[in-house]
């Protein structure tokens, strides 16, 4: 499987980031923080990010490449939906990730 590419946008640019979510639980976060699991996620090319308990898996790509990818709407819509399943598709296949039922 192809690793989805995540690209650094410049601060204040618009971005599209597919990825997966769910609800870790307040313990969550301090068993997942250095944990082999989340080296797993960078590894795969995948950010990291937290609202509350929800721990939100995904790639980042900026619109402007987005826009790029094509002459016609189709086009560009195409790309982002076969990156977008591409990043999903990663984010499934990494391992289970810790949670507080379980010990790292």
């Amino acid at each position: 499987m192809a690793q989805p590419t995540t690209t650094t946008a410049p601060l204040g640019s618009l971005t599209h980031s597919p990825g997966i979510a769910w609800n870790a639980g307040r313990e969550g976060r301090h068993l997942i923080r250095d944990s082999p699991w989340e080296a797993s996620v960078k590894a795969a090319g995948l950010s990291i990010f937290w609202d509350d308990g929800n721990c939100n898996v995904y790639a980042v790509k900026p619109l402007l490449e987005v826009v790029a990818s094509g002459d016609a709407l189709t086009d560009q819509a195409r790309a982002t939906a076969l990156w977008a399943e591409e990043t999903i598709r990663t984010a499934l296949a990494l391992p289970e990730p810790p949670d507080a039922d379980h010990q790292l």
